[in-house]
């Protein structure tokens, strides 16, 4: 389970430190073997995946759920704002790094890569007057 990313304070700071000092950084610290392993087994098996996303992936998300639904209530971001969609995009970007790319996403091009998409994320997702 991932940290509780706190819904108040500088919200945006909160889930970008959550998502780049916390979180994502933990890939590089799994092992790459089990890592491809694991996308083997659930990429070949639709039972197992379906199985992986509900026991381990949907509670893997629900910290970063709250953090875009207080967003919204509190009328930082887009009311029409898709958060199931906001955090495909957001986690998107870094397995795009390891699995597509193949290279550890805290590598510094691949850093700067997330953080430009999460500044572009940010700003389809904030509220404009």
């Amino acid at each position: 389970m991932h940290p509780e990313i706190p819904l108040d304070g500088d919200l945006r700071a909160n889930i970008e430190h959550a998502l780049f000092d916390t979180l994502h950084p933990s890939l590089d610290s799994y092992p790459e073997t089990r890592l491809r392993e694991r996308l083997r087994l659930v990429m070949a098996d639709r039972a197992l995946q379906r199985t992986y996303w509900s026991a381990h992936v949907t509670r893997r998300r629900e910290s970063l759920a709250a953090a875009l639904h207080a967003g919204v209530e509190r009328g930082l971001l887009r009311r029409d704002l898709d958060v199931e969609a906001t955090i495909d995009l957001l986690n998107g970007v870094f397995y795009y790094q390891y699995v597509v790319r193949g290279v550890s996403a805290t590598r510094p091009d691949a850093l700067a890569r997330c953080r430009a998409a999460f500044d572009t994320v940010w700003r389809g997702i904030e509220r404009g007057d």
